[in-house]
This record gives structure tokens, sequence and C-alpha cells, in this order.
């Protein structure tokens, strides 16, 4: 079986093979996974992970790349995962992966957070004035509390419309 994971951080094993090791994030939930996934004989294993240089490559039979979405489906028609694993829906990226898959079936995402849910609360308890108030800089580049607000918001649609296009979601908390 083909299995084709999506991080949205460059695992520290993918940064050590692609000779990038300060560009590393640890994800002990996801690196678990990595450990449990390499005992299965029977899996191959394709992880992407983001990153504006593009780079391909393979380690302990793992086949890996570090790109942007652009390269999703030449890497889907590459690869031809039978089940995508998207670990995190907050970005878009995750989106244009399952929508390109187009397998609710074979589709399983992760959650890491809910967009949409903190942006239900992002600005609860706080006084209208501090919600309204926006320093020069902050009202140049858009980024007060209530833009903070609405662009987690935006996140949280696009979160909603990814897990439409998934067949099986994890979560481990309440929330989730």
């Amino acid at each position: 079986m083909k299995v084709l994971w999506c991080c949205n951080v460059i695992l520290p094993e993918i940064a050590d093979a692609a000779g990038i090791s300060e560009m590393a994030h640890s994800a002990g939930w996801i690196e678990g996974f990595l450990h449990g996934i390499k005992a299965q004989k029977d899996v191959e294993l394709g992880i992407i992970c983001p990153g504006n240089k593009e780079t391909h490559g393979a380690f302990d039979g793992i086949e890996y790349w570090i790109c942007g979405s652009e390269s999703y489906k030449s890497i889907l028609d590459a690869f031809s995962p039978d089940i995508v694993h998207v670990f995190g829906t907050e970005n878009e990226e995750s989106n244009k992966l399952v929508s390109l898959f187009n397998n609710k079936s074979r589709t399983v995402i992760n959650i890491q957070g809910m967009a949409g849910l903190c942006a239900d609360v992002y600005i609860d308890g706080l006084p209208i004035t501090l919600q309204r108030k926006q320093r020069f800089f902050e009202k140049i580049i858009g980024n007060g509390i209530l833009n903070q607000r609405d662009n987690l918001q935006l996140r949280g649609n696009k979160e909603a419309e990814t897990f439409s296009m998934a067949g099986h979601v994890i979560g481990r908390t309440d929330i989730d």
C-alpha cells in the first residue's frame, strides 16, 4: 500500500536527509507515526513537507518532497498513492492536496488545530475599544485583532471544506 503524507513542517529526518538540518521542526506526534509506520513492511511511504526550495529524495525507503503546493499534482501522478494522510488542515495547502487527490474514502486528516473554532472565540472577553484599537502599522498591514479574527475565520472556512472532502478524520481532544 502506498501512503502519501502531507505535513506542515519539515520533519527532522527529512531535514537531515536533505542536508538542511537547520530547517527541521520537531513534531512529536508525526514523528511517532513515522517510527511506527517504518515497521510496516507492506507500506510504501511518501512525505510532502513545505518549502520554497524544491527538493526530492529518499531515506530509509521513504520518498520525500520539500515543495510548495504547485508541485502536488505531479507528486500525486508520480507517486500514485492509495491513501493521502494530511497532518493539519489549518492551511490552504492541505485543501489543495485533498482536492487534487479527490478520493474521499482514501483521504485521512489528522486535526492539529481548528482555525474556525479559534476564530469563534478569538475576541471573547475583550472590550470593544480594544477589539477596534489598531496601532498605525497594524492598520497599514491589516493586522489588528479583528483582522486576525477574520483571517482565522477564512482559514476555518477552507478547513471545513477540506474536512468535507475527507472520509476519515483523526482528532485527540474534546474540541476535535
